[in-house]
């Protein structure tokens, strides 16, 4: 990460978690190893400020070293979201505003190829089709902070990646996805807490394409005894479900839940790799 312009300082907050404090309008560079592939996902974690009186957005993201608006850059706060530069404008205001006075928001941004969509919260603001981000080996970051305590902006997160599979992709494609993120304690099927970003990441894609229908299987290695095992399989199936539902509003019909124990490995059970590999929660298209 590289410091630009405006005045900014690494604090620390109560527990230890440290935040990059913006108290005016600053710009920072990510310098990226290669040109920003055509499928990437940008992520930050940041802290709006709390009161309403200024009425620039929180962060402005855009490719590249200096803003150019001949592309496309995104603007986001808790007075809405904004497109601008590039062959589309987008202004969209927010309604629930209050819920990002001073705290925290997670924005996302799914590029592909020409297609922008923005997130915040998982939830869905903005899919243009024809956006132009531009791609360089750099990301330019704005942070609308103010010099006091009240408006200042924290960043506490950011990330930058090559986008991988989405999960209606590998649906669509290969008709089922797997996945190892789902975690259980050994022998039960009360779904861990640390569970929660890949539940989020399914209830996203379900919530999405509510036409999509998808069985969730769970399976198991082969240690232990095999009733055990397709019972603790279909338990653990069953609670994945009951989380979809109840905590993150999916509907029912689009799932249902079955437990193959181990009856359909996808890796040796006789290495730790490979059982590792067989315990896990798959969607498979229905």
């Amino acid at each position: 990460m590289e410091f630009k312009t405006g005045a900014m300082e690494v604090v620390e907050f109560e527990g230890g978690q440290r935040a990059l404090k913006a108290s005016s309008s600053s710009d920072i560079i990510i310098p990226l190893p290669e040109l920003l592939p055509d499928r990437y996902t940008i992520e930050l974690d940041v802290i709006s400020r709390a009161g309403q009186g200024v009425g620039a957005s929180t962060l402005h993201v855009g490719g590249g070293r200096e803003r150019d608006n001949t592309f496309s850059e995104l603007h986001w706060g808790h007075g809405g979201f904004y497109l601008r530069g590039g062959p589309v404008q987008v202004d969209l205001d927010t309604k629930d505003r209050e819920r990002y006075l001073g705290k925290p928001a997670s924005f996302r941004i799914l590029g592909d190829g020409k297609y922008l969509k923005a997130y915040v919260d998982e939830k869905r603001l903005v899919n243009v089709p024809n956006a132009l981000f531009k791609r360089d080996k750099a990301v330019i970051v704005r942070l609308e902070g103010r010099d006091d305590d009240k408006d200042a902006v924290y960043l506490t997160r950011i990330r930058v990646a090559e986008s991988q599979k989405t999960i209606y992709d590998a649906l669509s494609a290969d008709g089922r996805w797997a996945t190892q993120g789902i975690l259980f304690d050994t022998g039960k099927s009360e779904v861990k807490p640390e569970s929660t970003p890949t539940l989020k990441q399914i209830a996203a894609a379900l919530k999405e394409h509510p036409e999509l229908k998808v069985e969730i299987q769970g399976h198991t290695d082969n240690v232990g005894k095999a009733d055990a095992n397709l019972k603790l399989s279909q338990a653990r199936a069953e609670a994945v479900k009951s989380s979809l539902t109840g905590e993150y509003g999916v509907s029912g019909d689009q799932l249902s839940a079955k437990g193959y124990g181990d009856t359909k490995p996808s890796g040796d059970n006789k290495s730790a790799e490979g059982r590792a590999n067989n315990r896990r929660v798959e969607l498979v298209k229905q």
